[in-house]
């Protein structure tokens, strides 16, 4: 296939773009980090000013997105920013001078998809990522995945975290939703399991009670399932949630704990009317008093006895037992 430049009859200004961007840079970009890009190229190379807002505005994004963006490109190496007091602008390094300098060099231009893979922490979130996508992502996908580390400032634990909650709790296999969590959290400034799990103790409690009783068993990698979380919720209408994080922590100290186990322990609390941590005493087992000699049964051949006389009766033959056995 052939592509060709149509000469210009009219001149209203050119943008040059370095191949080394459309090449290297480009390919693994979010979209919209490209488009901040290349707008805030154009007003370099022509002498325009602007802000974020502006900027946002022009490209139908939110302010919050050419930020990151910058963010992003930074990260890359690729921009500086120039700081004026709490606001900055954005100064365009030329490529090819880096390329020069050995800043951009054989290794700095191996593929970046490559260059994520040798890091084992990476690699370990995209392997749990298609499992909770239910399928391969593309290696673009994953590059962009792998970004929101530096984006959104986002560990990949917390990243995790979101494919679990959006693709387990939420029903979503969508990599732009799954963004939108990360998104949301970062804006929140949620960037700790601490400060995430407050979060769904305030916007999604019935998420967070599940999660925190599966840590109480040990089970925090254990993959949501919603019909697990739907026997909690109907559980916590009838019992206090105290009782059911005793039920946890008394699954978490067996050899193997499970969630049938946890659910058994519930289901026999609930048929003794067991609802709070208080009424736990009718789920005690009556204790055997060492020494006590229980009643002999009303018309047995010992009612007749005394309990003294039983007591010399077997001392007597345990006396006759060993006396016989030492005349053998």
């Amino acid at each position: 296939m052939e592509f060709k430049l149509d000469p210009p009859k009219l001149d209203l200004g050119d943008t040059p773009i370095e191949n080394i961007f459309l090449n290297d840079y480009m390919p693994q970009a979010d979209g919209d980090f490209v488009k901040v890009y290349l707008a805030g190229l154009q007003l370099a190379a022509n002498g325009g000013e602007g802000d974020h807002k502006s900027m946002a505005d022009r490209l139908n994004l939110l302010e919050s997105d050419v930020k990151r963006a910058w963010d992003y490109w930074e990260s890359e190496g690729i921009v500086e920013k120039i700081y004026e007091g709490e606001s900055y602008g954005i100064r365009f390094l030329r490529l090819k001078e880096l390329y020069t300098k050995e800043v951009y060099s054989p290794e700095a231009t191996k593929s970046d998809f490559v260059r994520r893979l040798e890091d084992a922490e990476i690699a370990n979130l995209f392997s749990k990522v298609e499992y909770y996508m239910r399928k391969q992502v593309p290696y673009q996908q994953k590059l962009d995945i792998a970004a929101w580390r530096e984006v959104y400032n986002m560990t990949p634990e917390m990243i995790l975290e979101a494919f679990r909650y959006g693709t387990e709790e939420k029903n979503k296999r969508s990599v732009p939703y799954i963004e939108g969590i990360v998104r949301n959290w970062a804006d929140a400034n949620v960037r700790t399991p601490e400060a995430l799990a407050e979060n769904f103790r305030t916007h999604d409690a019935a998420y967070y009670r599940y999660r925190h009783l599966l840590q109480l068993m040990g089970l925090s990698d254990k993959p949501y399932i919603r019909a697990e979380s739907d026997a909690v919720a109907s559980y916590a209408e009838e019992m206090d949630v105290a009782l059911l994080e005793e039920a946890a922590r008394r699954t978490g100290g067996i050899a193997k704990p499970n969630w049938r186990y946890f659910e058994s322990i519930l289901a026999a609390w609930k048929a003794k009317g067991i609802k709070k941590p208080e009424d736990l005493s009718k789920d005690q087992k009556p204790k055997v008093i060492r020494g006590h000699r229980p009643q002999p049964m009303a018309g047995s051949a010992t009612a007749k006895y005394s309990a003294d006389a039983l007591e010399k009766m077997a001392q007597r033959k345990r006396r006759q037992f060993i006396e016989g056995k030492g005349q053998k």
